[in-house]
């Protein structure tokens, strides 16, 4: 099953919008070498995640 979302949830970005800014401001002590590992990491541990969920929906299917 694939859910596409069809619009923004009311008021999302005003209430994101101090979280992103502060997101943006830690990122910003960061060197641009660190931002690469960091960003990387993000990266496969989502990955890492996606892939521990398929595998629990495969493994719970009937």
């Amino acid at each position: 099953m694939i859910v596409e979302p069809i619009g923004t949830p009311a008021g999302l970005d005003r209430t994101m919008a101090p979280a992103r800014e502060r997101i943006g401001e830690l990122l910003a002590t960061y060197s641009p070498d660190q931002l690469k590992v960091l960003f990387d990491y993000v990266a496969r541990a989502a990955d890492a995640y996606q892939v521990s969920v398929e595998h629990l929906r495969t493994a719970s299917a009937p």
